[in-house]
């Protein structure tokens, strides 16, 4: 399942439009929640710990060219997220065992 994580629900539509996405097959959270990201396919604009991601299938970052004004707006419009969004970047985090320390000289 595709997991949103965004308070902008312009982006979700601009998303929709763009067809990443399909109506009704996604998750929208405001706030990265680890059990919502376990083994989910991740579409946020926000980079996320690496910890974070390694918990989902997939995480796909929406760069947003954010201005000053952008950032302190609470909510931005989809003619606004049309404008500012770049192209998608996924990625897949896999998380490995610890190195093996080196044996004393």
């Amino acid at each position: 399942m595709n997991v949103i994580v965004t308070r902008h629900k312009a982006l979700v539509r601009w998303l929709e439009k763009q067809g990443y996405i399909c109506p009704g097959s996604y998750f929208r959270a405001i706030h990265v929640d680890p059990e919502a990201m376990l083994g989910n396919d991740i579409i946020c604009t926000n980079l996320i710990s690496l910890p974070l991601m390694a918990l989902a299938n997939s995480v796909t970052i929406i760069p947003l060219s954010l201005t000053p004004e952008d950032r302190e707006s609470p909510w931005l419009s989809y003619e606004r997220i049309c404008e500012i969004a770049g192209d998608p970047v996924t990625y897949k985090v896999t998380l490995m065992d610890p190195l093996p320390l080196l044996p004393p000289p």
